[in-house]
């Protein structure tokens, strides 16, 4: 027994889309699962195929790549459901900083992770991710802070599927000031899915200076709670979010 329902966050409760309420066998606890964002075309729940955006330069598209996974096991009916979310793609921080010699970071100014792999399938049931195969490299363009331009540091951040980048890739592109600046890497780097790796960057007369400065636990997302079968109030200030897509609730 699975339903795919959407759901919508709409004037402060979360609303399943076209009405109506959940179905719920009689008599019967269910397992709830939630992803983030919708698809209404899921013929395999074990293999969600999830792509994060190439262009992610607007905070939009940035969080419409941010894949979200949640579930609730052994629900009876009308309990309150707390939902944890947890993002199941990799995070990439990048903290740029240009030397005098480099001159000043500008609006101009590029950044470009080269050839990653931004798809990715997801496992409704286990929140597993694993690696889509065949699907094809591409550059993302990541969302930049560019509150500090004109100035000498900026930062910037993407999301990519799960993945590892071999050693000797040309992984980072920054071009500035007619110059780009190419990060080639030394060592595998894995970015794992639930993780964020934050890279250190200097612009200098010579080149470029990268270190990776930590690979951290993402963390979770919000927690809804809500009773199943009627509308969740807002337990968390999501304002500042552009959701622009919605929940579901996955149930089993």
């Amino acid at each position: 027994y699975a339903v795919n329902l959407e759901h919508i966050y709409l004037d402060g409760t979360w609303e399943r889309a076209g009405g109506g309420q959940i179905p719920w066998p009689a008599q019967r606890n269910i397992d709830i699962y939630a992803y983030y964002p919708y698809s209404g075309d899921l013929s395999d729940p074990t293999r969600y195929l999830f792509a994060a955006k190439a262009d992610q330069s607007t905070e939009s598209e940035y969080y419409a790549s941010d894949l979200l996974w949640s579930h609730h096991l052994d629900v009876s009916r009308q309990s309150t459901v707390p939902l944890t979310f947890y993002h199941r793609m990799s995070r990439i921080n990048l903290n740029i900083h240009a030397s005098a010699a480099a001159g000043e970071l500008t609006a101009e100014t590029r950044v470009i992770l080269k050839e990653v792999v931004p798809a990715a399938y997801l496992d409704i049931e286990t929140g597993a991710v694993a690696a889509a195969s065949g699907y094809a490299a591409t550059d993302i363009s990541p969302y930049v802070n560019a509150a500090g331009f004109p100035g000498n540091d900026l930062s910037a951040t993407a999301i990519t599927a799960p993945q590892t980048i071999p050693a000797g890739s040309s992984l980072i592109h920054i071009i500035h000031r007619g110059f780009t600046y190419e990060y080639i890497t030394v060592t595998d780097i894995t970015f794992a899915s639930g993780s964020s790796v934050t890279f250190d960057i200097t612009l200098t007369s010579q080149g470029i200076e990268v270190t990776v400065t930590g690979i951290d636990d993402w963390g979770e997302g919000p927690v809804y709670q809500g009773s199943i079968g009627d509308r969740a109030p807002r337990v968390a200030d999501i304002s500042a979010i552009n959701w622009s897509e919605s929940y579901v609730h996955y149930i089993y």
